[in-house]
């Protein structure tokens, strides 16, 4: 009968082993006594003499500053490694004779940490904290490029071939240099596969193979027929030839990348199809050389790790000859078999080299070290669950000595606390980084907390509280620097930030404390585009052309799933797309054809029945507007000087009536009410006209105007000052404001600006609070001031003044 709970819980594989290698032997105890000086020698003596503290002998006393055994809930493996490097700080600073090859941290996989450790531990400059360390027992897969993209490629021949995933591969610095290509060429490719929409599937009998329809649209060859009829032959009215839409960016250097880019492709899919037939081992042998001389660079860099692969191929002969199999076998065998094989650690390096060593928890690794760290060690990771396979007799009838990896991962834990001489280190992810809810750790962490809570006792503390240590999410946390926490952090870096948190409330302070000086561009040389541009999104224009940041930049990740339903903004495109085609040469069912060319519809019916009733919508709205757009006349190009402006105007869209622009949609947005202001009222500096925008559901206009002049310098006024500062103006809140001013009063009319800003209404469209630029600018600062009110009459009442909204269903 063993007395101790945690040996006879954990241990049962060491005694097992123990049984059986001294049943025909003499026993020679020589197991020295830990001694009872903290919590951790206490815990392992009560090991030693096989007794349960607490039951068969007294609570012993824990000091509150014990830091023997440490057990840190953190909110994520990163956190968790940032944690670890500053209690390690904390023991070098305590234990002067502790060294880093003094200490192990071991985690149940390696691989999951890893990137991490290199973050957090090379990522401190100061050479004072600077930690020398090395991480073993990673596999070759991973620390070898090489054969990682070698990996990526078989996976990518047995797979769908997503878009994402033939980028992962034809981006590798191996596959570049096979294929000829520069960074600008997988920059363009990335480009032509958004454009074209390739999603997935080489062709539709690839798709059907992976028991889907068959349909070609959004596969590989769709977009590749695209880009070779633009190669051949452009489109310049985008009009289908033989069902195919013509790809019109293939011109110049282009040609070159394109070139190279079907030299990746086609072997590639010529491999996908040799794979679904079945081979004998030395065929496979072949056909793997092959992939591998076609898709990968031999340099000085690649040659050891491509001799690996070639003798990891090489042994499938050797196995055909040794064990005289001649049978064809399928290519998902031979992939499992080099997985496990590339996977081996021939490339593991790191094993206590000097620094601290990062490993994985395995056998026979319970070498005594001064500080033995465990993370990872989460509920659902450790100990790990083994799933024998249904013909697997020993697992179904096991015997003393039989391997389980449950009961193995249990006596690694029993070893790790007998193998640590000063500190036994414990962290696990004990907090969910969506809401702070409490995470359980691993059932071996609980049954070691539980026998301390019972075992031990402090006068004024549950013990749990002393050795338990709960952190925050941010590293950068006021918790880490407040004199009474139990928590600490070495990092100076997240001290001055705190420090400057709590001089003055970040969103409190302006983002610009004085105005820039005038810009080194002539900004009073400009055309109306520009200052259109501005006016759209003043903050946005002072940080693209003031500070050089770009906050919106669109992914360029290639999407993976063909577009099985649309939102509202591809609506609204699909249908000025084809409202602007059939105005042009106004045959639907050419349009219809070019929309459905451009692969961005729903497949087959779905995408047919869409495109019908935006077709339906389309013709609708050109009826209403077919009165507005007759006579349509040349641009008009005009200069006009102001003050010290000089503006650069081009008119366009000018018909007998005057300005008209129109979107197809339910609502016209005030920014382009505005951008059409601003071109009426120069527009009337040249010659009186009117102007009209055009929605589906409403017809704004301007009327004539004699004050231009007065209206073009007042907005000029607010662009000079937009150029040296961020400005409280912005389009839709503005408007609102503006417009209920005239109807309302001020008071009534901030309130609507204020839900207009947030969005309290849920009025369908995203807050104009939540745009990148203003977050960044504003944070949560409500910036509906009075410079807001001031800048909103300046620039919206006169155009309030001239606006007219009788023309309402079409009625000229």
């Amino acid at each position: 009968e063993i007395g101790n709970p945690l040996l006879a819980s954990m241990g049962r594989m060491g005694r097992d082993f123990f049984n059986v290698i001294i049943e025909d032997s003499t026993e020679y105890e020589l197991f020295d006594e830990p001694g009872e000086g903290n919590l951790l020698t206490t815990i392992q003596s009560d090991i030693y003499h096989l007794r349960w503290r607490g039951k068969d002998i007294e609570q012993a006393f824990i000091s509150e500053d014990d830091i023997s055994i440490q057990v840190h809930s953190c909110h994520s493996p990163m956190r968790e490694v940032e944690v670890l490097y500053n209690n390690l700080l904390f023991l070098f600073e305590r234990y002067k004779d502790l060294r880093p090859k003094d200490i192990i941290v071991m985690t149940p996989n390696i691989e999951t940490y890893a990137p991490f450790i290199s973050a957090v531990f090379d990522g401190y400059y100061d050479e004072r904290t600077k930690i020398p360390y090395s991480i073993a027992d990673r596999g070759a897969a991973t620390e070898s490029p090489v054969v990682n993209i070698f990996l990526k490629i078989l996976n990518l021949l047995n797979g769908r071939f997503y878009a994402s995933e033939v980028m992962d591969v034809i981006d590798d610095i191996y596959v570049k240099e096979r294929f000829g290509l520069k960074d600008r060429d997988i920059e363009s490719i990335l480009r032509w596969i958004n454009d074209t929409n390739i999603r997935w599937g080489i062709d539709e009998k690839h798709r059907e193979a992976h028991g889907n329809p068959s349909f070609k649209d959004n596969s590989w060859q769709a977009g590749i027929e695209r880009l070779l009829l633009g190669y051949a032959m452009s489109s310049k009215e985008e009009e289908p030839f033989k069902g195919i839409l013509a790809y019109n960016d293939m011109e110049g250097d282009y040609v070159e990348t394109f070139e190279h880019l079907l030299d990746f492709l086609l072997p590639l899919f010529e491999y996908s199809k040799e794979i679904t037939n079945q081979y004998r081992l030395d065929e496979w042998a072949g056909i793997l050389d092959g992939i591998l001389d076609t898709f990968i660079a031999v340099n000085e860099d690649s040659v050891r790790d491509v001799q690996f692969i070639r003798e990891t191929i090489l042994n499938l002969k050797k196995i055909m000859v040794s064990a005289g199999f001649n049978r064809a076998v399928s290519f998902g065998l031979v992939l499992h078999y080099l997985k496990n094989r590339l996977n081996i650690r021939e490339f593991s390096t790191g094993f206590i080299t000097g620094g601290i060593t990062f490993c994985e928890m395995l056998p026979m690794r319970s070498i005594p070290f001064k500080v033995v760290a465990l993370i990872g060690m989460n509920n659902d990771t450790y100990p790990r669950e083994s799933r024998p396979l249904g013909f697997d007799m020993i697992a179904k009838n096991p015997r003393r000595g039989d391997r389980s990896l449950r009961d193995e991962d249990r006596y690694l834990f029993l070893e790790a606390i007998l193998s640590a001489r000063l500190c036994l280190y414990i962290s696990y992810t004990g907090q969910s980084i969506k809401d702070n809810s409490t995470i359980l750790p691993s059932v071996l962490v609980s049954e070691l907390l539980d026998y301390i809570e019972k075992g031990f006792y402090h006068p004024e503390k549950n013990p749990l509280n002393i050795i338990i240590k709960k952190h925050p999410l941010q590293a950068f946390s006021p918790r880490y620097f407040q004199k009474d926490s139990n928590i600490f952090s070495y990092s100076q870096e997240d001290y001055e930030a705190i420090t400057v948190c709590k001089e003055k409330e970040y969103n409190e302070r302006p983002f610009i404390i004085t105005p820039l000086n005038e810009p080194a561009f002539d900004f009073r040389n400009i055309t109306n585009a520009e200052l259109k541009r501005f006016f759209l999104h003043p903050v946005k224009y002072f940080f693209n052309n003031r500070l050089g940041i770009f906050l919106d930049e669109k992914s360029t990740t290639p999407k993976d799933e063909e577009p099985l339903e649309l939102d509202n903004l591809d609506e609204f495109i699909i249908r000025t797309s084809l409202t602007d085609k059939m105005v042009s040469y106004a045959d639907p069912k050419k349009a219809m054809e070019t929309i459905y060319g451009q692969g961005i519809l729903p497949p087959r019916s779905p995408g047919r029945v869409f495109l019908d009733r935006t077709m339906n919508e389309a013709k609708t709205f050109l009826k209403k507007i077919t009165g507005f757009i007759d006579d349509r006349k040349d641009p008009i190009d005009f200069t006009i000087s102001i003050d010290e402006f000089k503006i650069k105007v081009r008119i366009e869209d000018i018909y007998s009536l005057g300005i008209v622009r129109y979107r197809c949609s339910n609502k016209i947005k005030a920014k382009y009410i505005i951008e059409l202001w601003i071109d009426h009222v120069l527009m009337n500096l040249y010659k009186p006209e009117k102007s009209f925008y055009l929605s589906m559901n409403e017809t704004h206009s301007f009327k004539p105007i004699n004050n231009g002049e007065d209206i073009i310098k007042s907005l000029l006024k607010v662009y000079e000052e937009g150029i040296k500062t961020p400005i409280s103006f912005f389009p839709e809140t503005s408007f609102r404001y503006a417009e209920q001013l005239k109807k309302k009063g001020h008071g009534a009319a901030l309130a609507s600006a204020k839900n207009k800003w947030k969005n309290e209404n849920k009025e369908g469209e995203p807050a104009e609070s939540e745009d990148p630029y203003y977050r960044f600018c504003f944070g949560d600062y409500e910036p509906l001031d009075e410079a807001f009110t001031e800048i909103s009459n300046t620039v919206l009442e006169p155009l309030l003044e001239h606006m007219d909204q009788g023309y309402e269903n079409g009625n000229i």
